[in-house]
């Protein structure tokens, strides 16, 4: 019954429309390019992205997530829009891409917000070692930023899959007085 429209963009983006009981939710699924490639395909992605944001209204709560092949490091002119709690230290070209897709859109990551052990953090497993890398996140309008209470990583979560799944937890708030709703 919440469901108000799902819309396929692409191969690489999706959107859900969900009604809230406060304010109605937009969420942007991503599956964007690995670091190797081509840099107009990159920003291809990133001007279709752009656009689906373009084309929202501006009073919905506006949740863009998904694999974004992104690693965010721990720069200190990136600390307003992804914190500190990053697994890595350098951040990557897609990073750099996607902290400046955040920055342009009044977004905040909230995946590398909250601390968290680094065995917590990693979301994709490189196939055939143990090593991990934080490159899926989850990004939210900074105007409803504060509703986000937690975003964690589910090792255990049975799937043949190399990434791991990232959840979160928003509380709604009336932006007009009355009870929150989670």
């Amino acid at each position: 019954k919440s469901v108000m429209g799902f819309t396929p963009v692409s191969d690489r983006l999706c959107m859900l429309k969900v009604k809230g009981n406060f304010h109605n939710m937009l969420f942007i699924n991503v599956y964007a390019l690995i670091e190797d490639a081509d840099d107009e395909e990159t920003d291809a992605f990133y001007e279709d992205l752009q656009e689906l944001c373009d084309s929202t209204a501006k009073y919905y709560l506006v949740i863009t997530l998904g694999d974004f092949n992104a690693k965010l490091g721990k720069e200190d002119e990136y600390i307003n829009t992804i914190g500190r709690h990053s697994l890595h230290e350098i951040t990557s070209n897609n990073g750099h891409r996607l902290v400046q897709f955040a920055i342009e859109n009044n977004f905040k990551v909230a995946s590398t917000w909250f601390p968290r052990k680094n065995i917590y953090k990693g979301t994709w497993k490189i196939p055939g070692t143990n090593e991990v890398n934080q490159i899926d996140h989850i990004l939210v309008s900074k105007r409803w930023a504060t509703g986000i209470e937690n975003v964690r990583t589910f090792r255990g979560a049975c799937s043949d899959l190399d990434h791991y799944l990232v959840g979160g937890r928003l509380k709604q708030k009336n932006i007009h007085g009355g009870k929150e709703k989670e």
